[in-house]
């Protein structure tokens, strides 16, 4: 799983400017709801990233990346590559977990910065990503007994 986070960070350096003391970002909600809720005494911090500090992604593209599966430009990819797998007689993960498809395995991975392709997407399926919080960006603070 280290390869998929590792991966992220390094892509997410492409799209937001990354602090030199910086090694992988900070996870946000965009919306009220969305994500996991707060662990117990757990804090909810409500912020105004500003935009260039800050990049989205699709939590289902993200998914798929988490199961080493491919992220296809479109339907006709997709099946072009299911396609691919088929003829070998394997699966994405197993392509990803063997050192016989180098090939495949290499293209798998050539798909996971898709994970940033979100336009169109409701804010609902994506998360945010940045490298810091800054004090000046926290809106609101909302302690456990304030969300129940």
């Amino acid at each position: 799983v280290m390869l998929c986070y590792d991966r992220l960070a390094k892509e997410l350096a492409r799209h937001v400017e990354k602090p030199d003391d910086a090694s992988y970002p900070v996870w946000v909600s965009l919306t009220e709801g969305s994500g996991f809720p707060p662990p117990e005494n757990g804090v909810t911090l409500h912020l105004e990233i500003p935009k260039d500090r800050i990049a989205f992604i699709s939590t289902e593209k993200w998914s798929a990346v988490l199961d080493y599966r491919y992220v296809p430009k479109d339907e006709k990819d997709a099946k072009k590559h299911r396609e691919m797998l088929e003829a070998c007689g394997i699966s994405d993960a197993k392509a990803m977990m063997s050192n016989f498809y180098p090939e495949i395995k290499r293209e798998i991975i050539a798909s996971w910065p898709r994970v940033f392709e979100t336009e169109g997407l409701a804010k609902e399926l994506c998360f945010g990503l940045t490298w810091e919080l800054r004090k000046e960006w926290l809106v609101k603070t909302e302690l456990p007994s304030q969300t129940e």
